[in-house]
């Protein structure tokens, strides 16, 4: 079903759509509500999402636009990755010790904060240059789209954004400017949000307060405290009163709407979209008519593509792409998510997406929970957290168009970042020994 096949026959049944929706939202929240660590959890947005996503398969099957097949399968996959998500319980916050001397964590992490903030500058600038605001773009996958040379600037961007981020909103929340001007971590902030503004993505205000709400949290094993708490969200609540505004500004200059009406209608229905995919590929066996191809090549796309190993023509095309195309004939780098449960059941069969699906449960409370609980406490694990964990919310979305491309990205951008900045702190310390300094600095 093409979207205007879709919104036609939902708005005619909104009634029964309606209870599909609710019913979806209260089975899921019953089962992951010990998962989320609080409203502004990335995970807690990502499940009100999804949900909806939920109804919509529901809602087909209900009016028999699908067979049992694709049903079942969905109930069984999407099971799965609850099970999986609950394999490790949220971990109960306490204060932990330093990893490897505070002296060391500060240096590193100070060279790792200024690095990040140039690089990031620049490669916005660059991109700005040679594509204008992203949000005037027909579509924002173009500028980073496969062999056009600005894909490594989108991971730049994205790995040291995030670093950006983190640590100078640490320094502004905690008061804690460690040893750097207080206004070079305000610019920061101020040049963060003015990139997520004219991105073009409804979304990217919504990243700035995961990424604030997950270094919140982690600083809570070495930093707890009620009037902090109370400041930071009012912070995120102040970024979320822009949402609003900024959603409908977007959607205004994207879409063309005449009044606001249709805006907040649109506004809803991209929830319901989170289930796009279903009512695109699910009808009609839409989802096997796409080339068959190796599921690990399609799996790990971005880092054969993005290494070079093979050309990004010779790769499997997203099947969101493929969805979009399939029913508009438009050559158009745009298309629905293509959710865990479509696309192990395409690549890996009946039994192997279920499978799938529990693996991709696991990753995810894998790094939300193990983790946090055995990282050591310093500015540059909560960064590697932050940036983990964010890239763990898209194992349930789309595990192949972005989970693992910002897995990649990570590992490609951050860890060199990391190196130069330990040889930074090395040469700067000029070899003197650092287990006096240890014991007299403040870990941070």
């Amino acid at each position: 079903m093409s979207n205007i096949e879709f919104h036609l026959h939902y708005y005619e049944n909104l009634g029964m759509a309606l209870v599909f929706l609710l019913i979806s939202y209260i089975v899921t929240f019953m089962i992951v509500r010990k998962q989320i660590y609080s409203i502004f959890d990335p995970l807690f947005f990502n499940l009100l999402m999804a949900a909806a996503g939920y109804s919509v398969v529901f809602y087909l099957y209900y009016f028999e636009l699908i067979a049992a097949f694709y049903f079942y399968s969905f109930l069984l996959t999407q099971l799965a990755f609850f099970i999986g998500l609950s394999s490790f319980k949220r971990p109960r916050l306490c204060k932990v010790g330093g990893g490897g001397g505070a002296y060391l964590a500060k240096g590193i992490a100070t060279n790792l904060y200024l690095l990040s903030f140039f690089l990031f500058f620049v490669s916005q600038m660059i991109v700005y240059y040679y594509h204008g605001l992203p949000v005037f773009l027909d579509s924002r996958l173009e500028v980073f789209s496969g062999g056009s040379g600005f894909g490594i600037l989108s991971r730049i961007i994205y790995v040291t954004s995030t670093v950006v981020l983190v640590i100078s909103s640490y320094s502004v929340i905690f008061s804690n400017s460690f040893g750097l001007p207080k206004f070079l971590h305000k610019l920061a902030l101020f040049f963060y949000l003015f990139v997520a503004v004219v991105s073009g993505s409804k979304g990217a205000l919504i990243v700035m307060i995961f990424v604030i709400s997950l270094m919140l949290y982690y600083s809570r094993k070495r930093n707890h405290s009620s009037k902090v708490e109370k400041k930071a969200t009012r912070i995120m609540y102040a970024i979320a009163i822009l949402l609003f505004p900024a959603a409908i500004f977007t959607v205004f200059i994207q879409a063309g709407f005449d009044n606001v009406v249709e805006v907040i209608i649109a506004i809803a229905m991209r929830f319901i979209h989170t289930g796009q995919i279903f009512y695109m590929v699910y009808p009609n066996d839409i989802l096997f008519s796409f080339p068959e191809e190796n599921g690990f090549i399609a799996l790990f796309r971005d880092i054969l593509g993005g290494l070079r190993i093979v050309s990004w023509n010779e790769l499997p095309a997203n099947h969101g792409l493929l969805a979009f195309q399939y029913h508009y004939e438009l050559d158009v780098l745009t298309g629905p998510n293509d959710r865990h449960n479509t696309f192990g059941l395409f690549y890996f069969g009946y039994i192997g997406s279920i499978v799938f699906s529990f693996i991709m449960g696991f990753l995810m409370s894998f790094i939300r929970n193990f983790l946090y609980k055995y990282f050591k406490f310093n500015l540059i694990t909560m960064s590697l957290y932050v940036l983990l964990s964010l890239a763990a919310n898209n194992l349930n979305q789309d595990p192949s168009g972005m989970a693992v491309g910002y897995y990649f990205s990570i590992g490609l951008i951050f860890t060199p970042l990391f190196l130069v900045s330990y040889l930074m702190f090395q040469v700067s310390r000029k070899g003197k020994p650092i287990e006096n300094n240890i014991r007299n600095t403040h870990s941070i």
